[in-house]
């Protein structure tokens, strides 16, 4: 299995256990790997590297490929055996999915599952006046208005 971290690409043995009766995708996050796909992850990125991706996004203002071409700079030659290309495209699925979940836990979600609402997701402007949620009683008929 190709595990993305913040310190290269890196081929792992990963023996999945079948006591449990959980799926191959749900043990990878147990361990915070994110798995590319669902059906046969054989690729996967570790939580701490989308946390780490998403810093440099935010507050860098680093893009995907950027970053995702210095982690192949401290990966050896002999370690990525031509699977860049193909790495890049689900890392990059992964970010966006990672990036929404994040979206989901700010705005107090549980259930991602459920359908949204317009603007659900969006932080309100706490200074923005809305009446029957930060104005007084009344405020339309105050004088001092």
């Amino acid at each position: 299995m190709t595990i993305l971290h913040t310190t290269g690409q890196h081929r792992v043995s990963f023996c999945p256990c079948h006591c449990t009766g959980k799926q191959l995708w749900e043990q990878l996050l147990e361990v915070d790997i994110w798995p590319a796909t669902e059906q046969k992850p054989q690729t996967g990125f570790t939580i701490e590297v989308l946390r780490h991706q998403r810093s440099f996004s935010l507050r860098g203002k680093v893009s995907l490929k950027e970053y995702y071409d210095a982690l192949v700079d401290l990966t050896s030659a002999a370690e990525l055996k031509g699977s860049i290309s193909t790495t890049y495209d689900q890392f990059r699925l992964a970010v966006r999915q990672y990036r929404i979940l994040c979206m989901h836990m700010r705005a107090g979600r549980a259930d991602a599952a459920l359908p949204l609402a317009d603007g659900e997701l969006c932080i309100k402007c706490p200074a923005c006046p809305r009446p029957g949620e930060n104005l007084p009683k009344n405020w339309d008929k105050d004088p001092m208005k």
